[in-house]
């Protein structure tokens, strides 16, 4: 029963976990009490919220100096402040997606092959 929950909303499961991760992980490994050394978030995170907390000051993301991606994404995080959140989610909806387009291209092969042994035997 479960094992079928699981498998049948796996989307759901899986951003259920990662939004839960996201919530708890950092306080235990952000704090470097549970791993000395190991951060939850890595370099470009950090970088990002940098860059937000200049253009909530009223300045441009790229002040920082290594702030090379777009301004839209500085600008989101400087509105939404639970990022972590928002990139756990953009990351379940895009393995989503892979998942659900390899699934389409799969089915016409799945059909061609269906077709030629049904031929041949």
């Amino acid at each position: 029963m479960l094992l079928r929950i699981l498998t049948r909303h796996s989307f759901v499961v899986g951003l259920f976990l990662r939004l839960f991760l996201a919530w708890f992980l950092p306080y235990i490994l952000d704090s470097e009490r549970f791993i000395p050394g190991v951060a939850y978030t890595d370099i470009d995170y950090t970088v990002y919220n940098d860059a937000a907390k200049y253009i909530r000051q009223g300045g441009s993301p790229y002040d920082r100096l290594t702030y090379r991606y777009t301004p839209f994404l500085a600008a989101v995080l400087a509105v939404f402040p639970y990022g972590r959140f928002l990139f756990c989610v953009a990351d379940a909806v895009c393995g989503w997606l892979i998942c659900l387009l390899r699934q389409r291209q799969r089915e016409p092969q799945a059909k061609k092959e269906d077709s030629w042994l049904s031929e041949e035997l």
